[in-house]
């Protein structure tokens, strides 16, 4: 009977703790803000405004004209089409400590990236609409 108490015990106090480090749909909204690796990308920002429970996300990616406006989180993953012209698809991995999203970006061209985004604090000044446009010059096969 000692053991059971103890076990018991212990999920109930310390359970808690631990589920705590895993990520919820919840963790991912907010700005994140990242510069790209490959062909003069540059820094974008990823504003996820709003996470329903089902864990579907409305984004809005480097100034959302050539990117989905929606996007599907499973676990510490996120994933949408980020570059509509090259069909180019992002993929953000979260660390485990929740301060960091490990961007890729591939497309059927052949087409990869890489970058890492990092938590992004608004100014009392600043739009949560506003985002940064990559710039133009980088080749499409690279830029996400």
């Amino acid at each position: 009977m000692t053991k059971v108490t103890v076990t018991l015990l212990f999920v109930f106090c310390f359970g808690g703790a631990f589920a705590s480090d895993e990520v919820t749909c919840q963790d991912w909204k907010g700005r994140w803000q990242g510069e790209w690796q490959v062909g003069g990308v540059g820094k974008c920002t990823l504003n996820i405004k709003v996470v329903s429970q089902d864990c579907n996300a409305k984004i809005k990616y480097c100034g959302g004209t050539n990117s989905a406006s929606e996007g599907r989180i499973e676990g510490s993953k996120l994933q949408f089409e980020c570059n509509k012209s090259t069909s180019g698809t992002c993929v953000f991995k979260m660390s485990s400590d929740k301060t960091e999203l490990n961007a890729n970006y591939s497309n059927p061209l052949g087409g990869r990236n890489y970058a890492v985004f990092k938590r992004k604090a608004e100014s009392s000044g600043e739009s949560a609409d506003a985002q940064p446009v990559a710039p133009g010059d980088a080749p499409q096969a690279s830029r996400p």
